[in-house]
């Protein structure tokens, strides 16, 4: 029983910490759609004869793909967490704990946050059991 409340209150507050990553990314990914500089601008601003708006042109792309690239891996980390926090259940949820607090999540493939989200329930809890020596050294 205790070990079912310890799971729910853990559940609780993951779901509290996927919804402020969903939150930081949205805000980053508006961030970064709202820096894509555009290309108008730049030969609207400068004469007929600038040699320079060429330059500007080449490094507004290179700004404009970095930002793109931004956006993209937000909206993507963003469909994981929220597929987490759907899928979230007392049995996986000691699995997620481990790839939400260090960001791991980000790295996997959906396939592989499918396998995680679908755990036999002891695998999680043996891995995130302390050995004995590790104990010893966390008490001293």
């Amino acid at each position: 029983m205790a070990s079912t409340n310890l799971k729910e209150k853990l559940q609780r507050q993951l779901r509290y910490e996927i919804n402020n990553k969903i939150r930081q990314l949205e805000i980053r990914m508006f961030t970064n759609v709202q820096a894509i500089p555009e290309a108008a601008g730049i030969f609207m601003t400068s004469s007929g004869y600038d040699i320079h708006a060429l330059d500007k042109l080449k490094i507004n792309k290179s700004s404009r793909q970095e930002n793109l690239n931004i956006v993209y891996e937000c909206n993507q980390n963003i469909v994981k967490l929220k597929l987490i926090r759907k899928l979230m259940n007392i049995n996986n949820v000691f699995c997620i704990f481990k790839v939400i607090i260090d960001n791991k999540y980000m790295h996997l493939e959906l396939k592989e946050l499918d396998e995680l989200l679908n755990p036999p329930e002891k695998e999680c809890e043996v891995e995130l059991t302390p050995s004995p020596v590790q104990h010893a050294v966390a008490i001293s």
